[in-house]
């Protein structure tokens, strides 16, 4: 039994005025189930039970057998079944007094994932809307702290290490950044979900109570994804499944914290999510046609035909252009794609006479060597290009240039860390780096052109 105005539980309360927001209430004013409550005298507490219409007491007055005092029905306190759980249980444990903090914040996430019912109905008009959102943010915090930290220094940190690549003290910042960022951007989007959530309610039919509710019942629904708190295998296994545990669970607080009927609070807290996955699928799609229009429609107009000897420094889009035309060679046997690709948008850019290439062959790559560049492929992943700088005396004596997916990367890199760059380049893309000798790249690096420089 609650209240009609709060939904605060009145369980083994005397008839009179609610606790929380002091509507008068009485027995008479609610329908029971048949035989599932016990009407109790006030005095002696003997119990009856109701078998009339509605689950009330038949006759509705009478002699108390135990006292003898003359009994209505609004007269009497309404008590749950003997082994129910008393009145303190029917709130929600986020909400329940005399408890600690640890025993409330798990048992609320629970409830989230097996009583959203219970949870919706038992979580008070007057709640704390901040401990609602401290609540969540919790969840968020363990699913980083506990469940992704550790995932993220085996899967990113070790081998970076191991390898001899960035720093321990180079890599911790960026990494925690990154990681915090992801946090925080979580909890804004469930906030922002849950103001999205009221909008729709309230356009299509409104609610008993204001945002704050809406708002409280939005971040108790994120209980299940307590699950991402598991060390490492949380946000590998967990990340699908309790996003759609937390939907289902948002909806049911909906329906009986904000008295909406099912399809109303599914559409509202669909709505948002259905957004961002069209918006990301239109902006993947325009990223695709935009490469695909660039490759195709680029031309010598692009080229600056007063240079008598072009600069892959200044060519590097059209150099990642054409470096995607080649990759849409599932297995290509030779460089020509790429080389036709290339002098179509810049020629003379590298010379095109396959005749002077040396193969590269290596566990899921394969490569070929001229005396202008360096042509690395990892079939269907990604593909990387090394050539010489212009400049004499640069430490930095080579430019690779790196395309994977929608990426594209160019850096400068010494002669000394060259081998090692690709090495690691080549593992990202799923080829087995090990296998490029030193020899193949030395090899290169001794038969390198260099040409002459103008004076400034």
């Amino acid at each position: 039994m609650h209240c009609l105005k709060c939904d605060y539980p009145l369980w083994n309360l005397a008839p009179g005025s609610c606790p929380e927001c002091g509507t008068s209430f009485k027995p008479t004013d609610h329908e029971f189930s048949l035989g599932q409550v016990r009407f109790c005298c006030p005095d002696c507490d003997q119990a009856y039970y109701g078998d009339g219409p509605a689950g009330h007491l038949q006759p509705a007055e009478f002699e108390c057998v135990s006292c003898r005092r003359w009994l209505t029905e609004d007269d009497c306190i309404i008590r749950p079944l003997v082994g129910e759980a008393e009145v303190a249980s029917q709130i929600a444990p986020l909400f329940q007094p005399n408890t600690t903090l640890v025993k409330r914040f798990f048992r609320t996430c629970g409830w989230a994932m097996v009583r959203p019912v219970d949870l919706g109905k038992g979580t008070p008009v007057s709640s704390s809307t901040m401990t609602a959102v401290t609540f969540m943010a919790v969840i968020q915090f363990l699913g980083l702290a506990v469940g992704a930290f550790p995932l993220l220094a085996i899967v990113v940190a070790m081998p970076m290490i191991a390898g001899g690549g960035m720093p321990v003290g180079g890599l911790i910042f960026p990494v925690l950044l990154a990681a915090g960022g992801g946090m925080l951007l979580t909890i804004v989007m469930i906030l922002l979900n849950a103001c999205v959530v009221h909008l729709v309610l309230v356009l299509t039919g409104g609610v008993a109570q204001g945002l704050g509710r809406t708002v409280t019942l939005c971040c108790l629904g994120s209980g299940p994804a307590i699950l991402l708190s598991i060390p490492c295998f949380g946000p590998y296994c967990g990340i699908y499944l309790s996003g759609i545990w937390m939907i289902v669970s948002t909806i049911l607080l909906l329906i009986h914290g904000q008295r909406v009927n099912g399809w109303r609070a599914s559409i509202s807290v669909l709505v948002l999510p259905i957004f961002l996955i069209a918006l990301g699928i239109v902006v993947i799609s325009f990223g695709t046609m935009s490469a695909t229009v660039a490759t195709t429609r680029a031309g010598p107009n692009l080229v600056n035909v007063g240079m008598a000897s072009p600069s892959v420094g200044d060519h590097t889009r059209e150099v990642s252009a054409a470096l995607r035309t080649f990759l849409r060679d599932a297995d290509p046997e030779s460089p020509e794609a790429f080389l036709v690709a290339i002098d179509e948008l810049v020629p003379d850019l590298f010379p095109n006479d396959e005749s002077n290439l040396i193969q590269i062959e290596g566990n899921g790559f394969r490569g070929w060597q001229s005396e202008r560049f360096f042509l690395l492929t990892v079939p269907g992943s990604g593909a990387i290009l090394t050539t010489p700088t212009q400049r004499q005396g640069d430490d930095d004596r080579f430019l690779v240039v790196e395309i994977s997916g929608m990426i594209e990367s160019t850096s400068k890199v010494a002669e000394a860390d060259l081998r090692g760059d690709l090495v690691k380049r080549l593992d990202a893309l799923g080829g087995r780096g090990r296998d490029l000798s030193k020899s193949q790249v030395q090899g290169w690096v001794e038969s390198v052109e260099r040409e002459p420089v103008s004076s400034p």
